[in-house]
């Protein structure tokens, strides 16, 4: 009992914290900012009922535009084709709202996410602690964006199924569907949502093949079990992709500039298309367009080469050697000084969570009582890393997001694992002091503070930073 009232004061702090870094500023700037001329255009796109055309999956941007819907928008006004145009109206606090929300619920996930891996309270409050000021993680969550929803679906999956890897009652089978249309939500935010599933159906496969080991289970058995679980875990997700796609064409049944992506028998389906009276073109059911808008979104993906000056390559992420430039303001003419916005990560963080992760891979089989979480951990990282190698489209900082959660993780796993208390605190304590001060000093990027030149050079620390 003693340890549950010390969980739930540690898990307010948290909370407190976490609105207080995503909240703080929310609706600063009141302009177009990085990609959301992509999103927020894409979301208002359900708004006018116009069709448009995205690599991803739709259910983000439902999502984001349920939430303008709800707060009565019936229209948007905003030109979004470049960014620091003007926001005309309130509706972009709204379209904001869903990924800051998202984005304070992250780290109280991943605390209960430690605990169930079975690290301390206090190893659980550091990790969502170093969340919670990851100045990176901050930023992803107070614009129009996509990111902090796919993580928020992604690790309450994670979390549902170490509940149903550790339960043994009726409830077990819950955490197991739960799980399945979690992971599926986070698949139909980004294809790179997989992720998670994939994590899932790994972990499960070693417990299998644990349970064979130890003669728990027939291999029949174990590959019966094994079946189940995988065909639960599609048909869950395929309905629930099938489903947002069918909601998407609903919404969108007119023709817009997405038009120009798709074959002219799907055209002639959009109200006010140059085919949509053209008699001798087939009109295609819904599943024929189901599947030629993923093909083509996996076709744009493919073929996506187009350069961009503040993309990076996969290797230089755990580095942070290319942070995004998000937006600037006006320069002030008294002060001289500029509001500026940067994806830039906490280097304190950063840094020590790639270190932490190397040395976990290589101390790992030292981790007799850990050696699951340690496969855990290693397994999230490189699952959620490693993929894109293969990748060719061009790629940001912000794709690391999903594995950096992890290397924290293991950051905190190796000092938790210090048998001398004293040791523990002191490195715990330490690492959440340069974290925070390391936030605080890169706070003004974060959060559009003005910088004058010379403050602005104190923060750029690379040539690679510019």
């Amino acid at each position: 009992m003693k340890k549950y009232r010390k969980n739930i004061y540690l898990l307010l702090i948290l909370f407190v914290l976490s609105i207080a870094t995503r909240f703080i500023f929310f609706g600063y700037p009141k302009e177009v900012v990085f990609d959301e001329t992509y999103f927020g255009k894409f979301a208002s796109s359900y708004l006018t009922g116009n069709y448009y055309f995205d690599l991803h999956p739709p259910l983000g941007k439902l999502l984001i535009s349920g939430m303008g819907y709800t707060a009565g928008a019936k229209t948007d006004s905003t030109d979004y084709s470049k960014i620091n145009n003007p926001y005309k109206d309130d509706i972009y606090i709204w379209y904001r709202l869903l990924p800051t929300i998202a984005g304070i619920l992250l780290p109280l996930i991943i605390f209960f996410i430690i605990l169930q891996l079975g690290v301390s309270s206090l190893g659980a409050f550091v990790t969502s602690a170093l969340i919670i000021f990851e100045n990176s993680l901050v930023v992803q969550a107070r614009f129009i964006s996509l990111d902090s929803i796919l993580l928020f679906f992604g690790f309450s999956a994670l979390l549902l199924y170490l509940l149903y890897s550790k339960s043994n009652d009726e409830k077990k089978k819950v955490y197991l569907v739960l799980s399945a249309i979690f992971a599926s939500l986070a698949f139909c935010i980004k294809w790179t949502g997989l992720s998670f599933l994939g994590l899932i159906l790994f972990m499960e496969l070693y417990e299998i093949f644990r349970n064979r080991l130890s003669g728990i289970l027939s291999k029949t058995k174990s590959l019966i079990k094994y079946a189940k679980i995988v065909t639960l875990f599609f048909i869950i997700g395929f309905a629930i992709y099938f489903s947002s796609f069918v909601i998407h064409f609903a919404l969108l049944p007119k023709t817009g500039l997405g038009d120009v992506f798709m074959s002219e028998s799907f055209q002639k389906t959009l109200v006010g298309s140059k085919y949509e009276n053209n008699q001798d073109i087939k009109v295609p059911n819904l599943p024929e367009k189901f599947f030629e808008l993923n093909k083509e979104m996996y076709a744009v993906n493919a073929r996506m080469d187009a350069e961009h000056s503040y993309s990076s390559l996969w290797y230089t992420w755990p580095f942070m050697y290319r942070p995004v430039f998000y937006w600037q303001g006006i320069i002030d003419d008294e002060s001289l000084s500029r509001p500026y916005i940067y994806y830039l990560g906490n280097p304190i963080i950063y840094w020590l969570s790639i270190g932490a992760i190397i040395l976990l891979v290589l101390l790992s089989r030292f981790f007799k009582d850990s050696r699951k979480t340690a496969l855990f951990i290693i397994a999230g990282f490189c699952i959620n890393f490693l993929p894109f190698i293969f990748i060719g489209r061009v790629m940001f900082l912000y794709h690391y997001a999903t594995a950096l959660i992890f290397a924290v993780m293991a950051l905190v796993l190796i000092i938790d694992r210090i048998s001398v208390r004293r040791t523990k605190y002191v490195l715990f304590g330490a690492l959440l002091i340069l974290s925070v001060a390391s936030f605080t000093f890169f706070s003004p990027l974060t959060y559009g503070r003005p910088l004058t030149d010379s403050q602005l050079a104190h923060r750029i620390w690379f040539p690679s930073w510019r």
